[in-house]
């Protein structure tokens, strides 16, 4: 067990590699030193994001804080997030003021976060007065800015400045301004866990990682990329095809990146991991409406359920688009399953049409 105060005995491996993952559920990661990985480019939200320091002391969180949109993270969505004094984001408050980190994933609280340099910090150091913390949520993103943020019975001037940027795709970038000479970077967790803390992305644990004008990305493919395959073997000479599918849904209009990350056992280490870059820009009105079985244009949720009974029990007309019609979002064509879905909508409250 790490005591508060104490010199930490612990150590860790060193990061060798500038990507890593896909964890169980597909989230990868890749840094700005790794060609094709994030540029490096610091947003300061200082002057027009609001300062949420007054909540934090040492070993506490705050929160809940509206982020500004619905984010995508480990299979569930959410709006709010809390934040934790000792370099931790959650979506979920147990145990998120805890100061000794450990390996991710870990089924022990806290779960479901982000660890962007989970050590024992404390805003309030006497040593290092005027940390801020600000959050803002304009731009189509949540940036979560740490300035002049302090380790515990630090010495003047062992600050860092780092932020964290949330996307509605569902990417996550860690940025890093600078981190002072004293600030013991090698004691920190970085990484991402989900809700029950039996999958998660590790990036560096109890090792020197972090540095000044770094960026760590992490993203699935699998919010808007999907491949029909994530392993395999080829003979030598022998070639294969891996079919990448393309999910705009419900995206709002934008450009969204990724990169496939294939690693083999390639002697040529030039080719190993192989990054394909990935791209898809969403423009214009969607090509169609979510639960528009009739299409007519719109989601009427009776006129829909009517349509979907008439075609499943009375032969009658199959929905003009497939896509508008795969109501639970199966990707399947209409079915049963997507009329029991659209009743759970009209008469019990349920959760409204999720097309892919």
């Amino acid at each position: 067990v790490n005591v508060k105060g104490s010199s930490d005995p612990r150590t860790g491996f060193p990061v060798e590699k500038d990507a890593g993952g896909p964890d169980l559920f597909g989230y990868v990661w890749i840094d700005s030193d790794e060609p094709g990985g994030p540029v490096f480019d610091w947003i300061d939200v200082s002057a027009t994001g609001t300062d949420i320091v007054g909540d934090l002391s040492d070993d506490n969180f705050g929160g809940p804080y509206n982020i500004g949109m619905n984010f995508p993270y480990y299979g569930d969505t959410f709006n709010q997030i809390y934040i934790g004094s000792n370099g931790l984001l959650g979506f979920s408050s147990g145990n998120m003021q805890i100061f000794s980190n450990v390996s991710i994933p870990n089924i022990g609280t806290p779960n479901n976060l982000l660890a962007w340099m989970w050590d024992d910090l404390n805003p309030v150091d006497g040593a290092n007065p005027g940390a801020h913390v600000y959050i803002d949520t304009t731009g189509n993103r949540c940036v979560i800015q740490f300035v002049d943020y302090p380790e515990f019975n630090a010495s003047a001037g062992d600050i860092i400045n780092a932020e964290i940027i949330l996307y509605p795709d569902g990417k996550i970038k860690f940025q890093y301004l600078s981190v002072a000479s004293g600030f013991d970077v090698s004691s920190s967790t970085i990484g991402i866990e989900n809700s029950d803390g039996t999958d998660g992305l590790e990036v560096a644990y109890l090792t020197a990682y972090a540095k000044d004008s770094l960026a760590v990305e992490f993203s699935t493919p699998f919010q808007w990329l999907a491949l029909d395959k994530n392993s395999g073997t080829v003979d030598p000479g022998a070639a294969d095809t891996i079919v990448a599918k393309f999910i705009s849904g419900d995206l709002q209009d934008s450009t969204y990146g990724a990169t496939i990350i294939i690693e083999t056992n390639d002697p040529n280490m030039s080719n190993n991991p192989w990054n394909v870059p990935a791209e898809l820009t969403v423009t214009g009105n969607p090509p169609f409406v979510c639960g528009d079985v009739d299409n007519n244009g719109e989601f009427q949720g009776i006129l829909e359920l009517t349509y979907l009974v008439d075609y499943i029990f009375r032969s009658g007309p199959a929905p003009e688009n497939e896509f508008a019609a795969d109501i639970n979002g199966s990707g399947g064509i209409a079915n049963i399953l997507d009329l029991t879905y659209i009743v759970d909508f009209v008469f019990r409250s349920g959760p409204p049409p999720v097309c892919q």
